[in-house]
C-alpha cells in the first residue's frame, strides 16, 4: 500500500515536471535548454530530478516535438513552434508586423523573414521567440492570400525594364513592370500597379498595369492619384455619363406654367461661385412698409432625374462627395445639368420648390 502511493506520487511529480518543460518550450521556442537547466526549473536538479527529466526529453525527442542540437541541449522541433494566420503589416523599413486576431500584440517579422510578404496579404507565421522587449518575433512560412489593393506610383523606364516607385510608405520596394508589355508608359508618368507576383529570389515584386493616370505634378493626375489610392471611384461609368448629356436643361412653358413664377422677384443662388452645382436660392421682396418676404427655393432635381432611371437608380445605390476643384462620384452628384451661376439662379427662379418667410421690422415675424 505504501509502495502504490509512493508511485502514484511519483507519476504526479512527473506530469508536473512534463507540463513545465513543454512550457518553457512553447514559450520559448528558438532557446536552446540545457538538462540541467530544464531540471531546476521543473522540480530540482538532483540526481533523481536530472533522470527524471532526461526520460521525459527522451520520451519527447521520441515523440518529435524537442530535438538535440548539441551535447545535452535541447529545443522545440520546428513543426511544434506555435503557428499563426494574420494579416501583415508592412513598415517603411520593409519589416512586418502581424496582427493575428486574438493576440494582444502583434508578431514582429523581420525583412529577411518575411518571405516576400507585402502590406495587407493574409500569412501563416510561425513564432520564434520573444524579444528582449517581450515582442514575439517569428517568420513567415507561408502567403495564404495576396492583397488585391493597388498601388499609386511614378514609372521610372530604363531601356529595358520599368520600376514603378510607389507612393506609399507601406510598400517600400520598386514594383517591376515589363517594358515589353507595356511600351507606351513613359518616364515620370503616375500609374496604378497591382501586385502579380513576386518569386522567392527576386529583389522587386512584379506588378500589372491597371491604369495609367498622366504625368507626375500635374492638378488632375494627383488629384487622381490620390483617389486610386484609397480605391475610390474618380469617373462615371460610361452608361451614366450619357445618360447626363441626354437631358434637357430647357424648362418649357407648360412647365413654367405649373410652378409658381419668381423671375420677377429678385432672386439669387446662394452656392458660391466655385461650388459644382446651384440648386439653392434666396428671393426676397418688399410686402408693405416695415414687412418684406424671403423666399427659400431648393431646385427641383425630379424635374430633370425621374424616379427608377439609370441616374436615380445610380444616386440611391450610393452618395456623392467632393474634393479640392472636383466633384467626384462615389455615386453621382446632386446636379446633373452643368450650368453656370447666372444660368442656374434663373433656372431656379423658373423650376423650384419654394418656402417663404416674411419678417416684419415692426412685430418681429409674420408667417404668409
Amino acid at each position: 500500500m505504501k509502495k502504490q502511493k509512493q508511485r502514484s506520487e511519483n507519476g504526479a511529480r512527473k506530469t508536473d515536471r512534463t507540463s513545465i518543460i513543454l512550457s518553457m518550450f512553447r514559450e520559448f521556442p528558438n532557446n536552446k535548454f540545457s538538462l540541467k537547466h530544464l531540471a531546476s526549473a521543473s522540480g530540482g536538479a538532483t540526481k533523481e530530478g536530472r533522470r527524471e527529466t532526461l526520460e521525459i526529453l527522451g520520451r519527447l525527442f521520441e515523440e518529435g516535438v524537442v530535438e538535440e542540437c548539441a551535447r545535452e541541449k535541447y529545443r522545440l522541433m520546428q513543426t511544434h513552434l506555435p503557428h499563426y494566420e494574420g494579416v501583415a503589416d508592412m513598415a517603411p523599413s520593409g519589416s512586418v508586423y502581424v496582427k493575428v486576431e486574438g493576440q494582444e500584440s502583434d508578431i514582429f517579422v523581420n525583412q529577411r523573414n518575411a518571405a516576400n510578404a507585402l502590406n495587407g496579404d493574409r500569412v501563416e507565421v510561425v513564432v520564434m521567440h520573444r524579444g528582449r522587449n517581450g515582442q514575439l518575433e517569428g517568420e513567415i512560412t507561408r502567403i495564404i492570400e495576396r492583397n488585391r489593393k493597388p498601388y499609386v506610383g511614378v514609372a521610372e523606364v530604363g531601356a529595358h525594364q520599368i520600376f514603378v516607385r510607389a507612393d506609399s510608405r507601406r510598400m517600400p520596394m520598386d514594383i517591376y513592370l515589363s517594358k515589353r508589355t507595356h511600351p507606351d508608359v513613359r518616364d515620370g508618368e503616375k500609374v496604378v500597379v497591382r501586385i502579380a507576383d513576386w518569386l522567392p529570389g527576386s529583389k522587386s515584386p512584379v506588378g500589372e498595369l491597371v491604369e495609367r493616370l498622366g504625368m507626375a505634378g500635374n492638378n488632375d493626375t494627383e488629384v487622381h492619384s490620390i483617389l486610386a489610392e484609397y480605391e475610390l471611384p474618380y469617373r462615371f461609368e460610361p452608361e451614366i455619363e450619357e445618360a447626363a448629356q441626354a437631358i434637357d436643361a430647357r424648362v418649357t412653358a407648360k412647365e413654367i406654367a405649373q410652378r409658381r413664377d419668381f423671375r420677377g422677384v429678385t432672386t439669387f443662388t446662394v452656392d458660391p461661385a466655385d461650388a459644382k452645382d446651384f440648386d439653392d436660392a434666396l428671393s426676397v421682396r418688399k410686402i408693405k412698409d416695415g414687412v418684406w418676404e424671403v423666399g427659400v427655393h431648393i431646385a427641383d432635381v425630379t424635374h430633370y432625374v425621374r424616379p427608377h432611371s439609370v441616374i436615380d437608380d445610380e444616386a440611391r445605390r450610393s452618395i456623392w462627395w467632393t474634393a479640392p476643384c472636383r466633384c467626384f462620384p462615389n455615386g453621382f452628384r446632386t446636379s446633373c445639368v452643368r450650368c453656370d451661376p447666372t444660368r442656374q439662379a434663373s433656372a431656379s427662379r423658373r423650376c423650384s420648390r419654394s418656402t417663404k418667410t416674411s419678417t416684419s421690422s415692426k412685430s418681429g415675424s409674420d408667417a404668409r
